[in-house]
């Protein structure tokens, strides 16, 4: 039994498995566009219960970034782009996990295109 933390007792197959299946990617998990659902400068939470990737497209965006938060307060830059030509497009991507918040933060553009999938 995992939970239990012991030094010197091996944990069950059924408790490893059960952790794995939680705490990793694993076959249950699919890529959605979420485009739709997602806005820049807006926080989201993982709430999957899974570790998930998230991966932002974005042009126009004179300083875009994808961040990541512990408490939806504290936020740290994971990936950031700068563009001048709006013909230029940024990849990011990272995992965020579980109960973490994540975003794309846009400061500057007015109308600048976003594509977001995630891996939930």
């Amino acid at each position: 039994n995992m939970a239990s933390n012991s030094a010197t007792a091996l944990p069950s197959q059924a408790s490893v498995k059960s952790y794995v299946d939680t705490n990793t990617f694993n076959s249950g998990q699919a890529w959605q566009d979420v485009t739709a659902t997602r806005s820049v400068n807006t926080s989201y939470q993982n709430t999957t219960g899974k570790p998930m990737q998230v991966s932002v497209v974005y042009n126009g965006g004179i300083s875009t970034s994808l961040s990541a938060s512990t408490n939806n307060s504290t936020w740290v830059i994971i990936a950031e782009g700068f563009s001048i030509n709006t013909g230029l497009r940024l990849f990011s991507s990272a995992i965020i996990p579980i109960g973490h918040y994540y975003k794309v933060l846009d400061s500057g553009a007015t109308g600048a295109k976003v594509s977001w999938s995630e891996l939930r």
